[in-house]
């Protein structure tokens, strides 16, 4: 069966890419490919920007960056942009984009959005399949790793090649960053986006914990 979501999904990347769009920051991205999810997937769809939940009752609440109820499917989607500075020109004004630069910790919050997204329980009838999405011009996320015998803060988050099941710990040696995160296991596949733009969109998993 035909993920709905998931073609609707790569269909707007493609529109988004046609049409040339860099995006100023996370936001302008999320915003975007809210709007032509919604062109492809029509009125019956229901789409919201910062979907609250919570994880239990009586817990504090949490967003999710898109959310989109049709007929037959449910999905919450995740995003993250990460860029180095470059010159842009968006609606015809010129820009720059921000050097994000720490990308441990930006391999780091991509996992941890994995893993909010496999606690997620489908409480409906429909189907629900959920989505991370990783849109980057810094070509350290996709590189293959570069391994050293030393231990690295975040080599269990390397994404040029897969996510490993199970228990990871960011900054094992070092209490101050300290976390650990609990995943399925996932290749990464990187498409390309545009000239120096890669983006990795993954399938989450629901997670039997």
């Amino acid at each position: 069966m035909v993920d709905v979501i998931s073609t609707a999904i790569s269909e707007a990347i493609k529109r988004l890419e046609a049409e040339n769009a860099i995006f100023t920051l996370e936001a302008d991205f999320q915003f975007s490919l809210a709007w032509k999810l919604k062109e492809i997937l029509g009125e019956t769809a229901k789409i919201i920007l910062e979907y609250p939940y919570r994880e239990k009752e009586g817990t504090r609440i949490k967003y999710i960056d898109i959310y989109i109820d049709t007929p037959d499917e449910i999905s919450f989607i995740e995003l993250k942009y990460k860029t180095t500075a470059k010159e842009i020109t968006r609606y015809g004004i010129n820009l720059t984009l921000k050097n994000h630069s720490a990308q441990d910790f930006g391999r780091l919050l991509f996992v941890q959005d994995i893993e909010r997204l496999e606690r997620i329980r489908n409480t409906t009838s429909k189907k629900m399949n959920n989505y991370c999405l990783l849109l980057t011009n810094d070509k350290v996320y996709w590189e293959k790793e570069k391994r050293e015998k030393k231990e690295t803060i975040d080599e269990k988050f390397y994404l040029a090649k897969n996510i490993e099941a199970g228990p990871k710990v960011f900054s094992p040696k070092n209490d101050k960053y300290k976390k650990e995160v609990s995943t399925n296991e996932y290749e990464c596949h990187w498409c390309n986006y545009l000239d120096d733009f890669k983006l990795l969109m993954i399938k989450v998993k629901p997670s039997e914990r």
